[in-house]
């Protein structure tokens, strides 16, 4: 089932804005305008992820609203929603997610354009829940694994330890293989601009020129 977020129950650090989640002093919500991919994008994620500040997930989803699902994953529950895409013909599923053992060595597939909409799956959480989730959703067990290889290096730095790309930076390489690079570049600028807001939002300061 995909939610709405009210992004304003997150914190009582600072009063912050119910659409981007960002310090109201930064909010960005008259600084970007919409998009609408061919590529689809599904984002599996824990409550406790998506409800971050530092987010990314639902920024893509405000971005890029029609093309974008936010489920929360469920131990005990199937998201028959997703269920129905990876069952559907006119799509073409994968599930973005870096290979770490044989078994999804095996699953490994590279990236073809097709008469099919791409259906990207990504897992939104820790590198430990999101192994959980992977390993314990037997609807994605078939499904080709695409691992975004390279020398990708992440920009984002909102949380500590974090070396791969963040959500919306797996969104736009995957953008960028499927011919759509304008609209990753719109996803681009409005990332680093979010990242900014975000570090002078939570010390209080405005982002001029912007």
């Amino acid at each position: 089932m995909e939610e709405k977020f009210k992004v304003k129950e997150i914190t009582s650090k600072y009063k912050s804005c119910n659409n981007c989640g960002l310090p109201l002093v930064t909010c960005i919500c008259d600084k970007y305008e919409k998009i609408n991919t061919e590529a689809e994008f599904v984002i599996l994620s824990t409550l406790r992820e998506v409800k971050k500040p530092s987010n990314t997930a639902r920024l893509l989803k405000l971005l890029n609203e029609d093309k974008t699902k936010i489920l929360i994953w469920e131990r005990t529950g199937e998201p028959k929603e997703l269920i129905h895409m990876i069952d559907n013909p006119k799509y073409d599923p994968y599930i973005v997610f870096p290979i770490y053992n044989e078994e999804l060595e095996k699953r490994k597939k590279s990236f073809n354009r097709s008469e099919k909409i791409p259906l990207f799956i990504l897992i939104d959480g820790t590198w430990k829940e999101a192994r959980r989730i992977l390993r314990k959703s037997y609807y994605l067990d078939k499904l080709p694994i695409l691992p975004l290889e390279g020398k990708l290096k992440t920009e984002y730095d909102l949380r500590r330890g974090i070396e791969s790309l963040c959500t919306i930076e797996a969104c736009i390489e995957l953008l960028k293989m499927n011919n759509e690079s304008v609209e990753a570049q719109r996803v681009n600028d409005i990332f680093h601009l979010f990242v900014k807001s975000y570090k002078a939002g939570v010390c209080g300061h405005e982002l001029k020129n912007v």
